[in-house]
């Protein structure tokens, strides 16, 4: 995982990179930013205050203006796991954002489960749209429809305010990837082109079944962790620590080791 610094604190985590990443200006975004523009625009685009720390990224860091970032940002709920998009015409991108105004990364786990379950086929299938969906998912793919061949490649960005090491350490899914020894195969055969095909969410779920679940169940077996779970407290899953030894585990289970994209 490839990621880069965006000025006071602020990360962009690329699950995946082409070598043509946006652009990292050294420009800060404040609570107090994010509350005038909450005050300025909340009674005509609705939403919660977070939602607007997407907003202020779209204008600020990617210079797109503030009639054309709202069209590209969730306001309110029934976004199916997306925060927001962007169309870069010039290098063939779509960018896909989740945003959260916050220093810990484990909050993208249950939005990015949604966006591969759900969003995915929302944005590029599924002729039957929810009609209460988002008005970005919308916008969304009016522009796919109007601009399909300015698509070439689409890539999934992590928005958020913390230390970008810690963004990939509970990502054992993103581990499970990498060390299968299908992992070529499934290169060459998905993300050549904008249709997101069942076997790829197959092959996700079925590693996140028979790999990853197999790793915390042994994890959970030892102490203190067995303890933990009596008393029903999992704060521990989000750390380093659990991270490394399930890494060890998978290590003497099947030979993994810790990879990252290049």
């Amino acid at each position: 995982m490839w990621k880069k610094k965006l000025g006071d604190g602020f990360t962009e985590n690329f699950l995946a990179t082409d070598g043509h990443g946006l652009p990292s200006q050294h420009m800060i975004l404040t609570d107090q930013h994010i509350d005038q523009a909450f005050n300025d625009l909340k009674r005509g685009c609705g939403g919660v205050r977070e939602d607007y720390f997407g907003l202020l990224y779209l204008e600020k860091f990617l210079n797109i203006s503030r009639d054309d970032a709202i069209l590209q940002v969730a306001f309110g709920g029934n976004d199916y796991g997306l925060d927001g998009y962007h169309l870069d015409a010039a290098a063939k991108n779509l960018y896909l954002f989740q945003f959260n105004f916050s220093t810990n990364p484990n909050l993208f786990a249950s939005s990015f489960e949604r966006l591969i379950e759900a969003g995915m086929s929302r944005i590029f299938g599924n002729a039957l749209q929810d009609g209460q969906q988002n008005q970005m998912l919308a916008q969304l793919r009016r522009d796919l429809f109007e601009k399909k061949d300015l698509v070439s490649r689409v890539l999934i960005h992590f928005i958020f305010k913390g230390d970008p090491a810690e963004a990939g350490r509970s990502k054992l899914v993103c581990q499970a990837m990498l060390n299968d020894k299908e992992l070529e195969d499934y290169a060459e055969r998905f993300g050549q082109n904008m249709v997101v095909e069942v076997d790829y969410t197959n092959w996700i779920s079925d590693l996140a079944a028979n790999k990853v679940r197999y790793l915390l169940k042994d994890l959970v077996e030892e102490e203190p962790y067995a303890r933990k779970i009596s008393i029903e407290r999992y704060d521990f899953l989000k750390t380093r620590t659990v991270y490394d030894r399930c890494m060890e585990i998978a290590y003497k289970k099947w030979r993994w080791i810790e990879r990252t994209l290049r």
